[in-house]
């Protein structure tokens, strides 16, 4: 019999399948636990043993979490071990916004976004010059993206509309409106669990992440009219780097983040131009520097 916090949760031979709430009860006391708390608080820790236990339940199609009493002690430093990387991976992500904002904010981030090494030609990606941006923005989108759920038409109305109700790119509420246009509901997960092959936290605490990232440019969006076409530029890139690599929604987050990038450039009033994959993944996303 094993004690947590104030309830006892016996773990039987062979096995025990613990609920969430079991599961969250068994994890509160842990040190890992209340480490990764202080960096992202409470309530977002909270998320993560949900992420926790969605990854296994929905893994093993289980209506709970398996343990044997033989193997807990094991069992538990493997959870445990998770929130440590989770741990570790907001830290790291925090200081990659944190960096890439910085870059953005002196102008140093798009550098060399409009040379030819780092756009790809229209014709690459089926536009051509006479269409609009919005409709070269989509055709971008779409030849990105994994899904051709959405017509390029249809990707291009929904950034169009964006732009004419007057949603601001440097509101999260924009993105947020984005996500929900572009991404068809019956395929995504309502969580994502740590990856530890991708960069991104799990879904609960890279949604405070993703906030985090609309946070430091909030106040900006009230004087756009002080912007230079540079600042556009550096701030379509720093949305489309942090943004993909805060990876805020559990699922569905390339295209919002990269209609995000066209509804900038637009807003700005700057050519649409899209960026290589190597310049997106090495000097947006993937950068060493701030790793």
């Amino acid at each position: 019999m094993s004690l947590f916090g104030k309830k006892k949760i016996r773990i039987s031979e062979p096995q025990t399948m613990l609920n969430l709430a079991q599961f969250q009860t068994l994890i509160r006391n842990e040190r890992e636990y209340h480490a990764l708390a202080a960096v992202i608080g409470y309530p977002i820790a909270e998320e993560s043993l949900k992420d926790i236990f969605w990854m296994y339940t929905n893994k093993y199609k289980l209506s709970g979490l398996v343990l044997t009493s033989r193997n807990w002690e094991e069992d538990k430093f493997g959870l445990c071990q998770m929130l440590v990387r989770q741990r570790t991976r907001i830290l790291r992500t925090g200081k990659y916004v944190e960096g890439i904002f910085r870059k953005a904010f002196v102008n140093q981030l798009a550098t060399g976004l409009r040379t030819t090494a780092n756009s790809i030609p229209e014709a690459q990606y089926g536009a051509n010059p006479r269409d609009l941006d919005a409709v070269k923005g989509a055709k971008w989108i779409d030849s990105c993206s994994n899904s051709n759920e959405m017509s390029v038409m249809e990707i291009a109305n929904v950034i169009i509309e964006a732009r004419h109700s007057n949603r601001s790119v440097f509101q999260l509420e924009t993105l947020e409106y984005l996500h929900d246009r572009l991404v068809p509901k019956g395929s995504i997960h309502d969580r994502r669990p740590l990856n530890v092959e991708q960069p991104w936290p799990s879904s609960g605490a890279a949604k405070m992440m993703q906030r985090k990232v609309a946070h430091m440019v909030r106040t900006i969006g009230a004087r756009t009219h002080l912007l230079s076409d540079d600042d556009w530029d550096n701030f379509a890139c720093y949305f489309l780097g942090a943004f993909t690599r805060t990876h805020g929604f559990a699922d569905g987050n390339g295209r919002p983040n990269r209609a995000l990038y066209v509804l900038t450039m637009i807003e700005g009033f700057r050519p649409f131009v899209a960026p290589t994959h190597e310049f997106e993944q090495q000097r947006l996303i993937h950068s060493a520097e701030f790793v």
